[in-house]
Order: C-alpha cells, then sequence, then structure tokens
C-alpha cells in the first residue's frame, strides 16, 4: 500500500516520501519519535498519521524505549519509573481502583507479616507492589503514610487530658487520602474542607477548626530534625481562609511531625510531635512568597517561632484566646490574610 493512499494531507503525504517513506510497510517499521524526526513533521501529523494507520488496521511500530505512562497522572514522562509500595490487600485494592485510576500493579510480591505504608498498621498480611509513578507521585504515594498516622495520632494527643480539660474534643472531618491526577478526571469546584473540627463535649457545638500538615522535620532545637523555615502552598492558605470564611469557624494550622522507621523489609512512621499557630502570627511572620524548588508553585515561608507546642494550645483555649479570635475576625470583616496579597486573591 503506498503512502498516497492514506487519507492523509497532501503535504504530510510529501514530507513522508521526501524522507525516503514511500509504502506503508516503510511507515509502520518506524517508531513514533522517528516519524516525528521528519523535516515539516509535527505532533499533530504524527496524530494524523496515527488515526489514518489505524483506519486501516495498522499503527506506528511500538517504542521499545519510550516512557513508561504514570498510574495516577495517566500521561508518559521520562522520569515514570517503578515504585516499591508495601501494602495491604486492603490499601492496595484501593490504590488500584482509585488514585491508579483501575491500573493493575505491574508486579505484586508473596504476602508476608508487617507494616502496610499506606494505614501504617502492623498486618499478617502484607506485599510489595509495583506500580508505574512520576517522580512527584512516587514520593506522595510512599510517604502518605505519614499524614495518615499524624491525623491518628492528633486524635490520641488531645481527645484525652487535653479534651478533659477543655471541655472540647477533636473530630476528624476530611481524612487524607491519596486522590487521582489525571488530566482524564473531571475535577469539580474545589470545596476547601478543614482536617478536625473542635466540638464541645456534650452538645456537639462547632467551636474551631483545624487544618494539618504533615512533614518529617520537627519544630524547635530540641526537636527530631529541626526544620529552619515552615512553608505552605499558598493554595493551601487560601482554601484555609476559603473554608474559615464559610464554616464561621477560627480556623488554625498545626503541623505535624512524623518519622520512618524501619521494620525490614517493611517500614513505618512514627508520629513524634505537634505545634500549633494562627493566621494572625502567620501574617506577620511570613518571610517570603517563592515557588518550591520541586513544583513550579507558590508558597509562603514562615519563621518557626510562630508555632507554639500543642499543649500551649489547650492553655490558649482556657484563656479565651478562641473568642478573641472570633472577635477580631469580625471587627475587621474578614480572615486574616496569611501572605502578602493573600487578601487580593480572595477577593
Amino acid at each position: 500500500m503506498r503512502i498516497a493512499e492514506l487519507s492523509l494531507a497532501y503535504g504530510v503525504q510529501r514530507r513522508l516520501t521526501a524522507a525516503g517513506i514511500e509504502d506503508v510497510e516503510q511507515l509502520t517499521a518506524a517508531v513514533p519519535r522517528e516519524v516525528l524526526s521528519i523535516p515539516g513533521i509535527g505532533g499533530k501529523a504524527v496524530e494524523a498519521i496515527a488515526a489514518a494507520l489505524a483506519a486501516e488496521g495498522m499503527h506506528l511500530a511500538d517504542d521499545a524505549y519510550a516512557p513508561y505512562v504514570c498510574a495516577r497522572e495517566d500521561h508518559a514522562a521520562h522520569d515514570v519509573k517503578l515504585t516499591d509500595l508495601w501494602l495491604c490487600a486492603e490499601c492496595a485494592d484501593d490504590f488500584r481502583t482509585r488514585p491508579f485510576g483501575g491500573v493493575e500493579p505491574a508486579y505484586v510480591g508473596t504476602p508476608i507479616g508487617g507494616y502496610c505504608q499506606n494505614c501504617v498498621e502492623n498486618k499478617w498480611s502484607v506485599a510489595l507492589h509495583q506500580w508505574f509513578l512520576c517522580a512527584n507521585c512516587a514520593r506522595v504515594a510512599q510517604s502518605f503514610g505519614e499524614s495518615v498516622i499524624a491525623s491518628r495520632g492528633l486524635l490520641e494527643a488531645w481527645n484525652g487530658d487535653l479534651a478533659r480539660r477543655t471541655g472540647i474534643e477533636l473530630i476528624e472531618t476530611d481524612p487524607p487520602r491519596l486522590n487521582r491526577r489525571a488530566a482524564s478526571v473531571r475535577v469539580a469546584d474545589k470545596v476547601a474542607a478543614v482536617d478536625f473540627e473542635g466540638r464541645r463535649i456534650g452538645s456537639g457545638e462547632r467551636v474551631f477548626g483545624i487544618e494539618q500538615k504533615t512533614g518529617q522535620k520537627g519544630i524547635g532545637r530540641a526537636a527530631v530534625n529541626p526544620m529552619s523555615e515552615f512553608q505552605l502552598d499558598c493554595s493551601d492558605c487560601d482554601d484555609i481562609a476559603a473554608a474559615a470564611e464559610r464554616e464561621g469557624l477560627p480556623v488554625y494550622l498545626i503541623h505535624a511531625q512524623a518519622v520512618q522507621r524501619a521494620v525490614p523489609p517493611t517500614r513505618m512512621w512514627v508520629p513524634v510531635g505537634y505545634w500549633w499557630t494562627d493566621a494572625y502570627a502567620m501574617g506577620a511572620h511570613c518571610n517570603a512568597v517563592r515557588n518550591r524548588s520541586r513544583e513550579p508553585r507558590p508558597a509562603a515561608y514562615y519563621d518557626v517561632g510562630i508555632f507554639r507546642p500543642l499543649s500551649d494550645f489547650a492553655d490558649y483555649i482556657e484563656r479565651g484566646g478562641v473568642e478573641e479570635f472570633r472577635r477580631r475576625v469580625a471587627s475587621e470583616g474578614r480572615f486574616p490574610a496569611m501572605y502578602p496579597g493573600q487578601a487580593r486573591q480572595l477577593r
């Protein structure tokens, strides 16, 4: 079959024949990147060639060196690699059906006893699961358990003596879940929600909200792996303000530290510290706004001195701090800006 017999624009046919490709057999022996290298042939022309071949029941040759497709983002990239995840059966099924869009793992090992990397529970049966993930998704998936264990630990740390002191218990309202990131997924308008609500024991009255951020560094010189500066995506700051204004609640930020410990061949996360701050302190001590090093999105950077231990939050509540926060917001007419320019962003 000659190239001229394909349903292609004359210009595309002419460029193919000029490159020495005169029949379909030659064309289908080429991989897409080789066709793309032909002078005058661009991405849209390659798509048109693929469509014309498909109409005849044919296709370009498979490229043995083509980049793999990220299971979570559903796109091919050269940083996509085989990623190890030790998961229990329940978490593996959740990963497969939700964040990985039904993509089966490339490999599943023999089950053993150990810690699940996602739910961070010591199970009698976990197995090595491997999916192809890009560098960012691999980092997120492999460390997602730190958010899970930090949320669990915060409930345990508060809903005991601190809850009895203040008469307020914490209720988790937005549990951490790894979600899909794919262009084919239609994302509805995002509704910001707080991670926890502080509610009065007995009446259930909502008193405040909490947004929790988790990392492997702590606050203060005595902390395990202390941080020198705290960073928070500007979009996260906007979500906190939006949730506070929509719910009519003071919203506070808690930084949780979780560290990974080896339980060979699996690993576990351990919560080791919690610190809190408020939006007024953040706005007053924002050092800079700049793009993150790993991702092209702006983040606000803060002096770590704005954070106080979790036990001090109970003292703050007992001193009437939440009520004072409410009065100040009501007086100013809006939730405080947490970084320069945020007030304009929220309008």
